[in-house]
């Protein structure tokens, strides 16, 4: 699948794609993939706010200048939005003996490049160093190949997920991951980066594939006030979420416009 420039730069942190999701969740389980997905638009960043800047030349000076500047991403795609939740008892048709909405959704997104759905029970953070399947496809060089990144990209997966400050938190029933133990980052919060809320966290499986995962919402208990996203108005998305992807120039100067589709699973509480 192609897509256009425009498109192919919303691989961004902050200006993002507006995704909705209906989970139906059966409870004690494992993370599910969503009910339905809604896809209500992209954003990237408009070169138009930014137009150059000029300085006087005088013949015979030599000026000491210093300059300030931003550079759109294009090594990761942002995500936010609402998710509409359903705590369900469900048989194996589907069919709902009875379920509980859920208005203020809490606990985990989870995004990964791999259509095989995880084994759950053996998720655990991501090694930079070396992968679980004791082959090393879980460290950080394969995947920064994987999406094209090198090594000293300040924008690479080691440079992003730069911390081990997260908080605790179940898949399901079938595994927990301790605080503070897993590559870890914060998205903004009105604007600016904070060290509280939308805690994303590095995963792999078994097999060594990388799992992106956030936190829902608000993870304090017996707290359903909204909390501010990323934009400095009243902006309370459900979720915020950063996935790698690669929109780096090839040989010759194009610009690659493969995409990369994403499996998403949830898990409510």
């Amino acid at each position: 699948m192609k897509k256009d420039l425009v498109s192919l730069f919303s691989a961004i942190v902050v200006l993002t794609a507006i995704f909705g999701f209906t989970l139906y969740n059966v409870m004690g389980a494992v993370p599910l993939g969503p009910d339905s997905i809604t896809d209500n638009g992209d954003e990237t960043l408009d070169s138009g706010n930014y137009p150059a800047e000029n300085i006087t030349a005088y013949a015979g000076n030599i000026s000491n200048i210093d300059f300030d500047v931003i550079s759109q991403t294009k090594h990761w795609q942002g995500y936010y939005g609402d998710i509409t939740g359903v705590i369900t008892l469900d048989d194996a048709d589907n069919y709902t003996l009875y379920d509980w909405p859920n208005a203020e959704p809490k606990g985990e997104m989870y995004a990964t490049p791999i259509s095989t759905t995880p084994a759950w029970a053996t998720v655990i953070c991501f090694n930079f160093t070396g992968g679980s399947d004791g082959g090393g496809l879980g460290n950080v060089t394969y995947w920064e190949t994987y999406y094209n990144m090198t090594y000293n990209d300040v924008d690479g997966i080691d440079e992003t997920f730069n911390m081990t400050q997260h908080p605790t938190f179940d898949i399901g029933d079938v595994n927990t991951i301790t605080t503070d133990t897993c590559p870890s980052t914060y998205l903004h919060m009105s604007d600016l980066f904070q060290e509280d809320k939308w805690s994303q966290i590095l995963l792999e499986d078994e097999d060594g594939d990388i799992i992106f995962t956030t936190i829902i919402e608000n993870d304090d208990e017996a707290n359903n006030t909204d909390i501010q996203g990323y934009k400095d108005i009243a902006f309370t998305p459900d979720f915020q979420l950063i996935v790698a992807e690669d929109g780096t120039s090839r040989n010759g100067g194009t610009i690659n416009t493969d995409t990369t589709p994403y499996y998403f699973y949830l898990d409510l509480e």
